[in-house]
């Protein structure tokens, strides 16, 4: 907590001698900070270690940082874009999490795992790059992001839907009308399909033993849901506002 709610600070500068921002919450509450520089030779930023800094509107990453904690700009509210170095193997829990003002994203190659809530209640985000189509994303990701159209990979193509252990947890397009579950799911994630507004009819095969919470939230074009005739378990709030 070393600057910690030191509101009227705007402007910082974390020099090369610095390797390490490991502490919590170092400049957490900083209210004021519009400008941050971290120069080449810092390794890691801590956990919550932006956290409400609502003036902070962009940030780049030097290749030498390759590790970034949980919710390290949560709510970060005027935060339009960030520039995420291409050394980073992670983005932690909640790292982005109501950066209401983010519209985009690039996520480089080197990033194996996004993990939940990672940039969950980001409602202006658009869209979004993931270069490594073998990313691993965990459910809820993209909780609440509402705006959310466009995710895509580096050639521009939508990655294919990402299966983990028989769970169902990213639909790369939006906008899709109709989707048929794939073959070897066992689970649909919660929110899966959230805010997918343009989905009208959705087949769940045999083998499906699982629908997550809110997995449907928000679907209000969806008319038609064909389930198997086998047991299953139904999250809570799995249709909740499919108005249609």
């Amino acid at each position: 907590r070393a600057f910690a709610k030191c509101e009227a600070l705007k402007s910082v500068t974390i020099p090369s001698t610095l390797t390490a921002m490991s502490g919590s919450y170092v400049f957490n509450g900083c209210s004021s900070l519009e400008s941050v520089e971290i120069r080449e030779g810092a390794k890691a930023i801590g956990s919550d270690a932006f956290y409400g800094c609502k003036s902070l509107k962009s940030i780049t990453l030097p290749n030498s940082i390759i590790e970034i904690d949980r919710s390290a700009f949560n709510e970060c509210t005027s935060l339009e874009s960030i520039t995420l170095s291409n050394t980073i193997t992670k983005i932690e829990y909640s790292t982005f999490k109501m950066c209401t003002s983010l519209k985009s994203i690039v996520i480089p190659e080197s990033v194996e795992t996004i993990k939940s809530w990672a940039f969950e209640g980001c409602t202006a985000l658009e869209s979004i790059t993931i270069t490594n189509p073998n990313t691993t994303i965990e459910e809820e990701v993209f909780v609440g992001c509402t705006s959310l159209k466009c995710v895509s990979g580096a050639s521009g193509a939508k990655p294919t839907d990402t299966i983990t252990d028989g769970v169902l947890s990213m639909i790369f397009d939006r906008e899709v009308t109709q989707y048929t579950i794939p073959e070897g799911v066992t689970k649909l994630g919660s929110n899966l399909f959230e805010s997918c507004a343009a989905l009208q009819t959705i087949t769940i095969p045999e083998g499906v033993t699982n629908i997550g919470s809110s997995t449907f939230y928000g679907c209000s074009s969806l008319k038609s849901i064909t389930l198997p005739e086998s047991k299953m378990s139904l999250g809570e709030y799995a249709f909740i506002n499919c108005s249609s």
